[in-house]
This record gives C-alpha cells, structure tokens and sequence, in this order.
C-alpha cells in the first residue's frame, strides 16, 4: 500500500471513532433528557385529563349558549323574511304576490342555509 493509502484509512478510522464517541455521547444526552422529562410528561398529561374533564363539564352549557343565540339569530334575521311572506301569501291569490313571495321564502331559506354552514 502507497504512504497515501494508508493515511487515508488511518484518517478514517480516527473519524469513525470521533463519530462513534459523539454517537455514544449523543445516545446518552437523550437519554438524559428523556429521564428528566419524563415528570414533565406525566404532569403535562395529567393537566390535560384535568382540562378534558372540565370542557365535558361545560360541553352542555356551551351547547345550551349556542343553540339559543342561533335561535335568537333566526327569529330576528330569517323570521321577519318568512313572517312577511308568509303573510304576503295570506292575503293575496295574486300571481305575481306568490312569485314574491316565493322568491322572499327562497331567499330567507337560503340565509338560514347559510347562517347554518357558519
């Protein structure tokens, strides 16, 4: 073997065992670090069992709030529309009063569609 050989292979066989000592250092660093994270963990888990717990607690209320402010929000916006023209239809046989009419349903109906898809 040529001088150049075999300074090359002592090079990098220095390097593997440079690699292999920060691979160990490495492997023990995280090892470490898992050990003194491992409370933080189960304390981070237990929070979160203690905050899944109060939200299925306040789930109902929170459905409660909501269906009646979306309730409150139908009447005042779509019910006057369809309060209208359901009173526009009452009182008239007139063709041209239905296909108002029809058209304020249509139009209250797709609001409601989309207050809903929000």
């Amino acid at each position: 073997m040529s001088k150049a050989t075999e300074d090359f292979d002592r090079t990098m066989a220095s390097l593997t065992d440079l690699l292999d000592g920060v691979s160990e250092q490495h492997k023990t660093a995280m090892q470490e670090a898992g050990i003194r994270l491992a409370p933080l963990s189960r304390e981070h888990e237990d929070a979160m069992a203690r905050a899944k717990s109060e939200l299925g607690r306040l789930a109902p209320l929170g459905n409660t709030v909501n269906t009646n402010t979306r309730k409150q929000q139908e009447t005042g916006r779509l019910g006057r529309a369809e309060a209208t023209a359901e009173a526009n239809d009452d009182e008239t046989d007139d063709s041209e009063q239905k296909r108002t009419t029809r058209e304020a349903k249509g139009k209250a109906v797709a609001r409601r569609k989309t207050e809903m898809s929000r």
